[in-house]
């Protein structure tokens, strides 16, 4: 019997590739951004609502908003500049320990040298007493 003609086969035209959301990818990498304003004092309960809302506001243009979406988006600026302000006070603490790094070699340097000098006398202590047995 030959084969049916509404079979799909291999060599017939692939289907349309379905279109991307790039809206849900940019709220969710927004949502995470607000996430890091939580070291600056801002309660996670906010944090989770307004990226939960990015969905719902972003999509919309600007002259289409709704005065409580113009809010959100407002809320959310303030919230992503505390985050901001948590990067860079990140990078200035990591910036002083890269700086302060020659000062923090020679501490332990010295540490090591003293360690050193503890374990020889511990171990000239116990042959001693080794040899006294």
């Amino acid at each position: 019997m030959a084969p049916k003609r509404g079979t799909a086969s291999p060599a017939g035209r692939p289907s349309k590739a379905a279109k991307k959301d790039t809206t849900a990818a940019a709220c969710k990498v927004i949502a995470d951004a607000l996430g890091l304003a939580q070291k600056k004092g801002v309660p996670a309960d906010v944090t989770t609502f307004l990226g939960a809302a990015l969905k719902h506001t972003l999509p919309t243009y600007k002259e289409a908003r709704h005065e409580f979406q113009a809010s959100i988006l407002k809320m959310v600026a303030t919230t992503l500049a505390d985050s901001e302000s948590v990067l860079l006070e990140d990078i200035a603490s990591a910036e002083a320990t890269v700086n302060g790094g020659g000062d923090e070699k020679s501490r332990r340097e010295a540490a090591v040298v003293s360690a050193e000098q503890n374990l020889q006398v511990c171990q000239e202590t116990l042959q001693e007493k080794q040899t006294l047995k």
